[in-house]
């Protein structure tokens, strides 16, 4: 038993225009959806990682912008760009030096 309008009862109250103009709307996306996932090559289809692995195959993995690398192959850091983050990178150099030191007895 239904207490509430049916689809067709509520569709009966849109007039001939609205649904003309829903059912356009409805198609430009379904074609702006299309014409996205046509834009972007298949998983299967992207470029691969191609980095040397341990056991001297080619990483398998997709590529993505950074370089073409994946994820786990993307290279070195291009470090700190903020003032804090370079002091930051400072004091733990200083630390390191200071523990270094520490262990050699001072001879480096």
């Amino acid at each position: 038993m239904s207490t509430g309008p049916t689809l067709d009862a509520l569709a009966s109250d849109f007039d001939a225009a609205t649904r003309g103009d829903l059912a356009h709307k409805a198609r430009r996306l379904a074609q702006a959806v299309h014409a996205a996932e046509a834009a972007q090559p298949r998983r299967s289809e992207r470029p691969r990682c191609g980095a040397r692995t341990r056991n001297g195959e080619r990483c398998k993995a997709p590529g993505n912008g950074r370089g073409g690398r994946c994820r786990r192959h993307g290279g070195a850091s291009t470090g700190a760009r903020s003032p804090a983050g370079r002091e930051r990178q400072r004091a733990g150099f200083r630390n390191w030096l200071a523990r270094r030191e520490e262990k050699d007895g001072g001879h480096g």
